[in-house]
């Protein structure tokens, strides 16, 4: 299975090169590898957005910071998730998802044990690093296994994975916090990190890295960047902005940053991302009404507004969240199918 599905490293980080090589039984199981690791990554995120009220109800301090957990998390996502291309041409998927699978479990125990908000804080942002990669990485793996007419019911099945995972974040991260405590609610991502090893190992593609240089003030500069506006995007608001000199120091290393990042990348060495793409004018649409979707989402606006959080118990939280994955996953499913029959505009219609 791993000799068939290896390449040349010329075409390592290309699908399209090695899609042939895949047979159907090995569609199979890499259809399911991905549904479980889609659904083990977002899992403890999601466990611990509906267990926000008992964390913050079993710290002194954690009321007015605990939405500062999930900012971690995604100001980390937004931090590597551009990177992806580049760790894959570097690592190979099978690498890479296994050591993105060791490090979700590493971290969900981290943050079970954390004795304090300001270290669950830190575990999240490192569960986030982690997770990142997960899902840019197992579309390519849909990619290469769903060519041509069928790539739509492969992504619909990709994104069925995220969709349980969801659903099972929220219903056992409530649940199980409200019935023991908040610090047993990663236990099941234990036994889908076991699961999802098995997987990677055995079924992941195997093919040859490509060992790009590395403009390393280049990546360091990038990654500035993405950190100082990604963290004052999420906690400017808390901070209140202007009233604070830290959402300063914030906006000062995300100019620095991508200053330094337009510069080295002009000079062209060892690039790690690819701002060719952007020449794409509907890539570049779906970019900016992705973001504009994304900056109105109320997600966070709601749980900063719900001043009687405490008075929620798990299982309103639990099934307020399963009820929206499900929408979410009829909606995955229903639509890929519609796409597989009728076409994208007439589906959208």
């Amino acid at each position: 299975t791993h000799s068939r599905m290896s390449v040349d490293s010329r075409t390592a980080s290309d699908p399209s090169h090695w899609s042939d090589t895949i047979v159907a039984h090995e569609r199979h199981w890499l259809l399911a590898l991905v549904i479980t690791l889609n659904t083990f990554a977002p899992f403890c995120f999601y466990a611990t957005t509906s267990a926000l009220a008992f964390i913050a109800a079993s710290f002194l301090d954690g009321k007015d910071r605990v939405l500062w957990v999930t900012d971690a998390y995604l100001i980390a996502i937004v931090c590597v998730t551009p990177l992806t291309g580049f760790l894959l041409r570097r690592m190979g998927h099978r690498r890479l998802l296994t050591l993105s699978t060791l490090g979700i479990l590493a971290s969900a125990i981290a943050a079970s044990a954390a004795p304090s908000l300001p270290i669950l804080i830190g575990a999240v942002f490192v569960l986030g690093l982690f997770v990142a990669p997960v899902q840019p990485a197992t579309q390519t793996l849909i990619i290469a296994a769903y060519p041509g007419e069928h790539r739509a019911l492969g992504m619909a099945l990709w994104g069925a994975g995220s969709t349980v995972g969801v659903m099972l974040g929220y219903t056992a991260g409530s649940v199980l916090a409200e019935e023991i405590t908040w610090r047993v609610m990663y236990a099941p991502a234990l036994l889908l990190g076991a699961v999802t090893i098995l997987l990677v190992r055995r079924f992941a593609p195997n093919h040859a890295a490509r060992a790009d240089a590395i403009d390393w003030l280049e990546l360091a500069a990038f990654g500035a960047g993405i950190l100082g506006f990604g963290a004052l995007l999420n906690i400017g608001p808390e901070l209140g902005w202007t009233d604070s000199p830290f959402s300063f120091a914030l906006a000062a290393m995300g100019v620095a940053g991508f200053v330094i990042f337009a510069m080295r990348y002009r000079r062209g060495r060892g690039r790690f991302v690819n701002l060719g793409v952007l020449r794409d004018r509907h890539l570049t649409l779906a970019i900016v009404i992705a973001f504009g979707v994304a900056a109105c989402s109320t997600g966070q606006i709601e749980t900063a507004e719900l001043g009687t959080l405490l008075n929620f118990d798990g299982y309103f939280i639990g099934v307020r969240g399963a009820l929206g994955g499900v929408a979410w996953l009829i909606g995955v499913l229903g639509g890929g199918w519609l796409v597989a029959k009728i076409g994208a505009r007439n589906a959208l219609l």
